[in-house]
């Protein structure tokens, strides 16, 4: 942490730090949180690794400031497109938060949607199963077998999926974890690259409005 405040006063701050989770003496999370304090996710991205896959271990991850997540044991082209991945991107300028206005709600509000949409669709084209599975699957949303058909149902998924059907009050960290949640699991699929990019700025969009996600 203390070099990272050094690079940035030198004005040569790391393109971004690849961190294991479990470490000696403060684990990766720890350190991501400490990082976190005094970076954002756009100004220096952070990338753990970790040997567990559960969905608890991501959202921990996510919670404690990662921008994303290899397994171990790791692949070697798939931490390097990873790593080329955040690392062409060009770190934004600070910016002055903006002021809440209906246009930008509206325009938050419309990326969302679009963006669960793709999301959705990477996962069927790459699994071949539907929006019932990627709720069971991802622990994300909430589902239910209904009693007289014996059909699975999704209760708030779909919701998320339409303007008209958005509601007034998103749970925006669901729609960021769903996003995160279907590009680790498709890696391979060719939309992936753009969904990451999307979630940047989904991510970039609450923080400017001052939404709690």
């Amino acid at each position: 942490l203390q070099f990272l405040q050094q690079a940035q006063e030198a004005g040569h701050l790391p393109a971004l730090v690849l961190l294991d989770v479990r470490m000696p003496g403060m684990d990766g999370l720890e350190v991501c949180q400490k990082i976190r304090e005094q970076f954002s996710r756009e100004a220096l991205p952070v990338l753990m690794m970790t040997a567990l896959r559960g969905l608890q271990d991501f959202e921990e991850g996510w919670e404690a400031g990662a921008n994303d997540y290899l397994t171990k044991p790791l692949n070697r082209a798939e931490l390097l497109a990873r790593l080329h991945n955040w690392m062409r991107r060009t770190p934004p300028q600070p910016a002055e938060p903006a002021e809440p206005s209906p246009d930008r709600d509206q325009e938050l509000r419309a990326l969302s949607v679009n963006l669960m949409n793709q999301a959705l669709k990477v996962w069927e084209q790459s699994r071949k199963v539907g929006a019932i599975d990627l709720a069971q699957q991802s622990g994300i949303w909430g589902c239910y077998q209904d009693s007289q058909t014996g059909n699975w149902r999704i209760r708030s998924l779909k919701n998320y999926l339409d303007l008209n059907s958005l509601p007034k009050n998103p749970r925006w960290g669901r729609v960021a974890r769903t996003l995160q949640f279907v590009a680790d699991r498709c890696p391979e699929h060719p939309h992936t690259p753009e969904l990451e990019v999307g979630l940047n700025q989904l991510t970039r969009l609450l923080q400017q409005l001052g939404r709690k996600y």
